[in-house]
């Protein structure tokens, strides 16, 4: 049995003392500088990015081939955050059992941890603003004991909002819809989704999981991109094309070249419902014209309206 002594929640009473973004950040670089060295193509302090040059295997040519590797601090701490909610969950239960295996009814040591997580939720309202997966993992681990241990509810969050996700749906492969007012998010992304697929349609998806899609939640089944090119064959041109005049209009969040890769390969799939390869090349050869680019404008420009 664990120690009973030992804080469930003590790494996040520790990174809400205050905001230490910036802190975990500059560490964060340059232990990966010191790593790789002579390696690192380019460094941005500011949105904690390091690419560097190394080897990894390409499928299309079944060989090794030089690529740039990308760092991103923001995808190491919710990561990082995803991992200490999972431990601090397993941490409470087994003192929780520690504590009933002794003869002794864990109700006060329950309350406590709700107490403590109400102060770290009001922290929240202040500290990590630009990063909710740390409110997410507070509400969670609320909800968890609050449910679990079947706790009165002695803190009520509204969990309708949009940037209140259960961290275990958690995914930093998805979009990440970019709404002054967080009230708007879900209509709007009904909207675009509402509009996508009119006849012809230039998708095919739940809208669930479509909305996840655009709200960083792991998505199901992925969203087929319907637009097929002049010769005949799916277009990614179009694909590509919708993404980046999202990112332009400022409807989702900008994000690096390699990680918005790695986003549309999660999210997207062709008419046959095969994840989508090679998007690295495909895009150094894109098309400044590509098929449905006027419906695909009209659409966006509609979200507006």
């Amino acid at each position: 049995m664990e120690n009973v002594n030992k804080n469930p929640l003590e790494y996040f009473q520790s990174l809400l003392e205050k905001d230490k973004s910036n802190e975990l950040k500059t560490i964060y670089i340059s232990e990966i500088i010191e790593h790789y060295g002579s390696m690192i193509e380019k460094v941005d302090n500011e949105n904690g990015i390091v690419t560097y040059w190394d080897f990894f295997y390409d499928e299309s040519t079944d060989s090794q081939i030089e690529g740039l590797v990308t760092y991103d601090f923001n995808k190491s701490f919710n990561s990082t955050i995803s991992s200490e909610f999972v431990k601090a969950k397993k941490s409470l239960d087994s003192i929780v059992l520690s504590i009933s295996y002794n003869g002794i009814s864990p109700k006060e040591f329950i309350n406590i941890q709700i107490l403590l997580l109400k102060d770290l939720f009001v922290k929240t309202e202040s500290l990590y603003l630009d990063k909710p997966i740390v409110k997410n993992a507070i509400v969670g681990l609320i909800n968890y004991i609050q449910e679990k241990y079947l706790v009165e509810k002695i803190i009520s969050i509204n969990t309708s909002s949009p940037n209140l996700i259960d961290i275990e749906d958690y995914s930093e492969d998805s979009l990440n819809w970019d709404s002054l007012n967080p009230e708007d998010t879900i209509p709007n992304i009904e909207k675009l989704y509402d509009l996508l697929i009119q006849s012809p349609a230039l998708i095919e998806s739940s809208k669930e999981d479509f909305i996840k899609a655009f709200t960083m939640r792991k998505v199901t089944n992925g969203i087929k991109w319907l637009v097929i090119g002049k010769n005949g064959s799916f277009s990614k041109s179009s694909l590509f094309y919708f993404i980046e005049k999202l990112i332009e209009e400022g409807l989702i969040t900008d994000v690096p070249s390699t990680l918005l890769n790695k986003k549309i390969h999660y999210l997207f799939r062709d008419p046959s419902n095969n994840r989508l390869k090679n998007i690295r090349q495909s895009k150094s050869t894109n098309s400044s014209n590509p098929s449905q680019k006027d419906r695909i404008d009209s659409v966006i420009n509609s979200i507006f309206n």
